[in-house]
């Protein structure tokens, strides 16, 4: 059994770091991240998504859930108070088989926000100074 914790996103080189920020839909007619990956709302609470490309054809789709019914965390406070208690919240991590993560990202998200900036900006701010569009055809 695996004891590791969750880390930041990474890669071999990390010539690109960033954030990432996502709205759930909340309108009827779209799978959220439950559905779409196949999890149990019930017993579990999704707590992380990690979506990973390798080249042009592999990706893989995890989603790491708390086990409600193994923590009692059935709540915020609760999951607070677990985390305080433990320092740590214990995750299961599930890898989602034949599920593109663009299917979980256009089903269970509104927006859906990845930002990269090159490693060797550091910390310094970009200020946009110019607007321009690339390839606008018009349509």
């Amino acid at each position: 059994m695996t004891h590791d914790n969750l880390g930041h996103a990474g890669v071999t080189y990390g010539d690109w770091l960033g954030t990432a920020a996502a709205d759930e839909h909340q309108t009827i007619g779209h799978l959220n991240p439950y559905e779409v990956a196949g999890l149990d709302r019930d017993r579990w609470w999704i707590l992380s998504i990690d979506i990973t490309v390798v080249g042009v054809e592999k990706g893989y789709f995890y989603v790491y859930a708390v086990d409600r019914e193994a923590t009692s965390i059935t709540d915020y406070e609760a999951l607070q108070m677990y985390g305080r208690v433990h320092g740590k919240i214990p995750v299961t991590s599930f890898l989602v088989h034949d599920i593109a993560a663009e299917t979980l990202i256009r089903e269970s998200f509104t927006q859906f926000h990845v930002q990269l900036r090159h490693r060797s900006l550091g910390e310094l701010p970009l200020a946009v100074e110019d607007t321009q569009d690339l390839n606008y055809t018009g349509d």
